[in-house]
């Protein structure tokens, strides 16, 4: 029996440690309710705030857009902050199924600019982001611009005046007041790039996750599609976490091995 609990140990500890190794990219599938852009019960069209003027087709049209995401996930809070990875889509009126993937290397692998998502991760990690979410938070509104901005044209530049994606500034907003957006998040990206000589290896990239529909495997490609995907918070435990354990699991197995003896 003792012999039988050994081997179990064992084979539990392997389980754990290797397939975190060959699967880091997938973390888990998730429900997502968006809940800052969408139809109300009468009808009528409401954002999240602040708005921005925005064009995902290098300046051709441009369209008022949230920069303020929030969402229901797993069917948690109505509040949750989120952001948005693609400009052109629409956010869905119902309850949609996702794939989790990790903000790694790992996504070059399902056809996207990793370093682009890994920066948008450290973005979404050091500017706005709170549980309970807030309707008019400036430096998330900041965040998701830059993000939208480096996710389709290169994190390696910033220029919203030219582009695929590009920002316009509006004089008639907030009461002939205008906006004021690209300036400050112009800066928000060159201190990123000041504060960061190494976006892989932060502290909390761990804790962020892209949520992808259609929903993939491990061979998959992300398919830009109706569904909006998401740079979502997400507490998935650490690989570093899992080795401990597993090894841990493995070192009680040849101690009670050992101890018989």
């Amino acid at each position: 029996m003792k012999r039988l609990m050994t081997i179990c140990l064992v084979m539990i500890s392997v389980m754990i440690v290797f397939p975190m190794c060959v699967n880091a990219d997938i973390v888990g599938e998730a429900t997502i309710l968006n809940t800052g852009e969408n139809y109300s019960s009468s009808g009528d069209y409401y954002w999240n705030y602040p708005l921005g003027y925005v064009s995902w087709d290098s300046g051709a049209n441009y369209n008022v857009w949230s920069l303020n995401y929030t969402a229901s996930v797993n069917g948690g809070p109505d509040l949750w902050d989120v952001y948005c990875t693609e400009v052109q889509m629409d956010n869905p009126a119902e309850t949609t199924d996702y794939t989790l993937l990790s903000i790694d290397s790992t996504l070059y692998d399902f056809g996207l600019n990793d370093s682009a998502y890994i920066a948008s991760a450290w973005l979404a990690d050091n500017h706005g982001y709170t549980e309970g979410g807030d309707p008019s938070q400036s430096d998330k509104a900041l965040a998701q611009l830059v993000m939208w901005e480096i996710i389709a044209d290169g994190s390696d530049q910033f220029d919203l005046l030219a582009g695929s994606f590009r920002s316009q500034e509006r004089a008639d907003w907030n009461n002939g007041a205008g906006t004021n957006y690209n300036g400050p998040a112009l800066d928000m990206y060159e201190a990123m790039v000041a504060a960061t000589s190494d976006l892989t290896n932060f502290s909390g990239i761990e804790d962020w996750v892209l949520a992808v529909n259609p929903t993939i495997t491990d061979d998959g490609t992300v398919e830009i599609a109706y569904a909006q995907n998401y740079l979502i918070h997400n507490s998935v435990p650490e690989p570093g976490t899992m080795f401990l354990l597993g090894f841990g699991l493995i070192g009680l197995a040849g101690f009670r091995r050992k101890f018989k003896r």
